[in-house]
C-alpha cells in the first residue's frame, strides 16, 4: 500500500487566464493497493463513482500506459479537503494522484515534471496541474505541443481566504459564457496587468495587488453566474482584501494582510458562504 497527498490550486489569479496558479493548504490524501485486473474499489466518494469511470482510476491507468506496464485492479481509500466544482482544483488533484499512484505501486519515485505535463494533457488546465504536482507559485504554458512552466516568487507577507459558497459552478457552464475573441485593447490590458500582478505578489504589494488582479477576459462574464457574487466581492475589498475568482469559480478568493479579515468578512457573507482562511503549499505531491 502508498498513500499521496495532492493539493489544492487556485488558477487563472485575475490577468493569469490559463496560465498562472498557486497550490494551496487543502488536500486530497489516497491510499492505494494493488488488486487483480478489473477489481475497482474506491471508498470516500459518492456510491455512483465507485466504479472503473472514476476519473482516479482513469488517471492511474493513464499512468500505467505511460510507463509501458498493464493495467490492474485497484484499492482506493480517498479523502479530500477539497470542495468540487468551486473552483479550487479538484479535477487536477485527482488526476496527479492517480497517475502518481501509477508510479509508486510498480517501484518507482515519484516523476514530477512527467506527472505534471501528463496531469496537464489530461485534465486540460496546466495552470492547476503545475501548483498540484510542483507546489508554490506557478506559471505554466503550452508551445506547439510542449509544456512549460516555472515557480515564481511569492511574499510570505500576504495572507489568504477562500470565500466559499456551498454551490457549484460547472466549468463547461462558465467557460460557455467567455467571448469568442478578444478587443487588441483588451488584450494589452491583461497583459499589462499580468506582468505587475507577478511582481506584487513577489514584493508583497497590496495596493498594486488591488489593481492588478483585474482583468477583461473572464471574471466580468463569469461573476455575474455567482449567486451573490458581486456582494461578497464588493464586501471583501470593503475589508482590504485583493479580490480575484478563483478558476472559473464560484469560489472568491481573498489576498490581504489583516488577520481578522475571516471572522470579520463571516459576518457580512450571505448564507452558505464561508470564510476559509488557507496558506500556498510548497511541496506539490507528496508520499505518505
Amino acid at each position: 500500500m502508498v498513500s499521496l497527498r495532492v493539493p489544492a490550486s487556485t488558477a487563472n489569479l485575475g490577468p493569469g487566464f490559463d496560465c498562472l496558479g498557486c497550490a494551496l493548504s487543502l488536500y486530497l490524501r489516497c491510499a492505494f493497493e494493488l488488486r487483480p485486473a478489473g477489481e475497482v474499489s474506491i471508498s470516500g466518494c459518492p456510491p455512483e463513482y465507485n466504479n472503473p469511470e472514476n476519473l482516479l482510476y482513469r488517471a492511474y491507468l493513464a499512468g500505467l500506459d505511460h510507463l509501458g506496464l498493464p493495467a490492474t485492479g485497484l484499492a482506493v481509500e480517498a479523502a479530500s479537503d477539497i470542495p468540487y466544482a468551486r473552483g479550487l482544483g479538484s479535477s487536477a488533484a485527482t488526476i496527479a494522484a492517480g497517475i502518481g499512484a501509477a508510479y509508486l505501486l510498480h517501484g518507482r519515485t515519484l516523476d514530477r515534471p512527467a506527472i505534471f505535463r501528463m496531469t496537464a494533457r489530461m485534465e486540460g488546465h496546466p495552470d492547476n496541474a503545475a501548483p498540484a504536482v510542483l507546489g508554490g507559485l506557478r506559471a505554466a504554458m503550452q508551445e506547439e505541443g510542449n509544456l512549460y512552466e516555472v515557480e515564481l516568487a511569492l511574499s510570505d507577507s500576504l495572507q489568504w481566504t477562500a470565500l466559499i459558497p456551498d454551490f457549484e459552478l460547472p466549468t463547461t457552464k462558465a467557460r460557455g459564457v467567455l467571448p469568442a475573441s478578444l478587443p487588441r485593447a483588451d488584450a494589452v490590458y491583461n497583459l499589462s496587468h499580468a506582468m505587475l500582478l507577478m511582481k506584487a505578489m513577489e514584493m508583497g504589494d497590496l495596493p498594486l495587488l488591488h489593481a492588478a488582479l483585474r482583468d477583461r477576459i473572464h471574471q466580468p462574464h463569469r461573476l455575474p453566474l455567482i449567486s451573490g457574487g458581486e456582494a461578497v466581492w464588493q464586501a471583501a475589498q470593503a475589508f482590504g482584501a485583493a479580490v480575484f475568482l478563483s478558476g472559473a469559480g464560484p469560489t472568491l478568493m481573498c489576498i490581504h494582510k489583516d488577520s481578522s479579515f475571516a471572522p470579520a468578512i463571516q459576518m457580512h457573507l450571505p448564507e452558505g458562504w464561508r470564510p476559509l482562511p488557507l496558506q500556498p503549499d510548497q511541496a506539490g505531491i507528496q508520499q505518505g
